[in-house]
């Protein structure tokens, strides 16, 4: 058979399908297997395109951050953090131990 052959075989055999299942089932079939050869970042809608796009441009450009350096940001402001509650407290002007807890208990955690 030729292009022309397997297309119309095709479309003969989907208009004399009533069941929905099988018509989803081959849809899904034909989507995966149309798709599978292609760039993974198609499969994003529009806009997910677009930003992945757009981070990939950063990344290149070298405008990006390491996980190790944004740990170590991070760290190095608990720390600040930390020191400036301790100064405080020996002033006299800090919190108490438990109200220190309870501010301090949210900057560990990771929001989702």
């Amino acid at each position: 058979m030729n292009q022309s052959e397997i297309k119309e075989f095709l479309h003969e055999m989907i208009l004399e399908t009533d069941d929905l299942e099988t018509l989803e089932k081959v849809k899904n079939y034909f989507f995966y297997l149309k798709n599978r050869k292609t760039d993974w970042r198609t499969q994003f809608p529009e806009e997910g395109q677009v930003s992945t796009e757009e981070a990939i441009k950063k990344i290149e450009a070298g405008e990006f951050q390491t996980h190790e350096n944004i740990r170590k940001e991070f760290n190095q402001q608990l720390k600040n953090k930390l020191k400036a509650a301790a100064e405080n407290v020996k002033s006299g002007k800090g919190m108490s131990l438990e109200e220190f807890r309870r501010e301090s208990e949210g900057w560990t955690k990771t929001k989702k």
